[in-house]
């Protein structure tokens, strides 16, 4: 399937535009009804502002849910579950795991407690710590078990391979697997037994690996807590010291252990691309209300650290014992697309001095007080290669690690039900039944769910500036201050802080303007001796203001505060 631009058209005979075809042919018919007309209308428009619905004629043609409806259909996304699968999906829900839990390690004891966002909709992972006599600590992830409930072979399995993955979008989920799995048995509720496989790693006083265990177990997650209020927690907060008074030493060992972790793998030339990502709140009918910057906290940068720690281990314990494993791997930049940044930064002063991990991560610290280095960030993300999936373990260019996989989401993720498939079969002795299947299946797996993975992204990005048009289309002369995050010939791209980006173009600008590659900059204008060329660049920041949006083609249009204010005051005074 081709990744053209969605489909987004506008939809005619929606209700309101039909009301108002109506009241324009009653005013046609008499003049005594042009009264009555004129009510009506009025009562339409209150009652669209009242739902928060576009009002007709400011370029909206159809509701937000009706657009995202059609952008799923173009990428093929699968909205429902046909019934026999959800039949299936209840029967495996109700079963008993009181014989399963007699046979697992039962880690019900340990203080364990998943952290999520607010707005999380599964909780597939739990983790937990322990001191260790010897100043160290025992770190436990604790992973739902999906592959105990979705078997080969099955509805619940086809399913989920067919999608691959589950994907998140501002006004709904459209889940991997139904809701009486992803938010019955397999997510970790406080409170409930739940079936598990954890990762139990010990670490020394540095945050070493020592030694690790892997095993099937059953927990009890003793809290769901939020990353808000795990942040304000760990600064010292009065409110939340008092509510989770008995979770704080773990929580404050754990984000010890975190920043030990952290440390490590910069160390070693992991890249710590902090790109910043926009959370779109909805109101009931989908349509966007607020668009904020997306915080990353301690909490949220130790459920991480935590994570990638516990896909380290697997994929090296898969390697090590030969295991059917869909790894993920990351390749070394392109030589072509490595020149091309290098040139760009050195345009900026900069200098990289070799495209490996540690030299690109010796560049973003030099960079890092530098106004452009959100955009060097944003840059470097678009010159790596994109990640997959393979059944050879090729190694992670951006973690800098030899053996990297997903085990932490089996929920959300294919691959990840795989790796644990591989795992407890393993532990159970039951490798050398499924081993050769598993192998023979590996790479058209990996392959299917790497273009699952791209479609899925790609989707939910055009669902996100969608949105962003959409919300943007109702500030229409709204003033904002903005980064200049991009330079091309026909103007130059300016984001918000809460990550929403428009052009300014050159044609909006007064004067003669010319491209300057090295730099990166445009420059130009009507220079006389009281006002010389103005130069906009590349992190410069930028006052804007909302000049018209086009939701159709999702495209933000901005002009210069500046200039908007000047034509106005002089649209005044004539």
């Amino acid at each position: 399937m081709s990744k053209g631009r969605a489909r987004n058209g506008r939809r005619a005979g929606n209700n309101t535009g039909g009301n108002q075809q109506r009241v324009h042919a009653t005013r046609k018919r008499s003049a005594r009804h042009a009264q009555k007309a004129k009510e009506i209308k009025s009562e339409i428009k209150s009652e669209i502002k009242q739902k928060r619905l576009p009002v007709p004629g400011d370029g909206i043609s159809c509701t937000a849910k009706q657009d995202v409806d059609d952008i799923l259909a173009f990428f093929s996304l699968r909205q429902a579950f046909d019934a026999q699968t959800e039949g299936e999906a209840g029967l495996v829900a109700g079963w008993d795991i009181e014989a399963e839990v007699g046979e697992r390690d039962d880690l019900r004891g340990l203080l364990a407690v998943t952290i999520d966002g607010a707005d999380a909709r599964d909780f597939d992972d739990a983790v937990s710590i322990e001191p260790l006599e010897d100043g160290g600590m025992r770190l436990g992830v604790h992973i739902a078990d999906v592959s105990w409930y979705v078997r080969p072979g099955t509805l619940l399995d086809a399913q989920a391979q067919a999608r691959g993955t589950s994907a998140y979008l501002p006004d709904r989920v459209l889940p991997m697997l139904p809701e009486a799995l992803s938010n019955g048995c397999c997510s970790l509720l406080p409170g409930q037994d739940r079936l598990t496989v954890s990762a139990l790693i010990d670490c020394d006083k540095k945050g070493q690996i020592k030694t690790y265990r892997l095993a099937r177990s059953v927990i009890r997650s003793r809290e769901r807590l939020i990353y808000a209020d795990v942040n304000r927690l760990l600064e010292g907060d009065p409110a939340q010291t008092e509510r989770y008074a008995d979770l704080l030493p773990s929580l404050r060992r754990m984000a010890k252990l975190a920043a030990k972790l952290r440390d490590q793998r910069l160390a070693g030339g992991s890249l710590d691309l902090d790109v910043s990502e926009a959370h779109i709140s909805v109101n009931e009918l989908g349509e966007p209300v607020e668009i904020t910057l997306r915080d990353r906290g301690t909490a949220e940068r130790m459920i991480e650290d935590f994570m990638l720690l516990a896909n380290r281990v697997v994929a090296a314990h898969a390697k090590g014992r030969a295991l059917p494993c869909l790894y993920r791997v990351h390749e070394p930049m392109d030589p072509d697309k490595a020149a091309a940044f290098a040139a760009f930064v050195r345009g900026l002063g900069l200098h990289l001095r070799d495209a490996t991990p540690q030299g690109l991560q010796r560049l973003l610290l030099e960079a890092q007080a530098r106004p452009e280095y959100p955009v060097i960030t944003q840059l470097l993300l678009r010159a790596l290669q994109k990640a997959r999936y393979d059944a050879q373990p090729l190694g992670h260019f951006g973690l800098a690690t030899s053996d990297y996989c997903h085990f932490t989401a089996p929920i959300r993720r294919y691959p990840d039900l795989f790796v644990h498939r591989a795992l407890c079969a393993g532990m159970s002795g039951e490798l050398r039944f499924v081993e050769r299947a598993m192998e023979a299946t590996a790479p058209g797996l990996s392959t299917h769910c790497s273009e699952r993975e791209r479609n899925t992204m790609e989707a939910e990005r055009t669902v996100e500036r969608l949105m962003m048009a959409r919300y943007m289309a109702g500030r229409i002369g709204q003033v904002y201050e903005g980064l200049v995050v991009s330079v091309v010939e026909w103007g130059f791209y300016v984001a918000l802080p809460n990550t929403v980006e428009g052009l300014v173009h050159v044609r909006t600008l007064p004067g003669y303007w010319t491209l300057n590659r090295e730099l990166h900059c445009l420059a130009g204008g009507i220079e006389t001796p009281a006002s010389p060329i103005t130069v906009y660049r590349l992190g410069q920041a930028v006052r804007v203001r909302v000049e018209a949006v086009d939701v159709a083609a999702r495209q933000i249009d901005f002009v210069m505060a500046e200039a908007a204010e000047r034509r106005t005051s002089d649209g005044k005074n004539t």
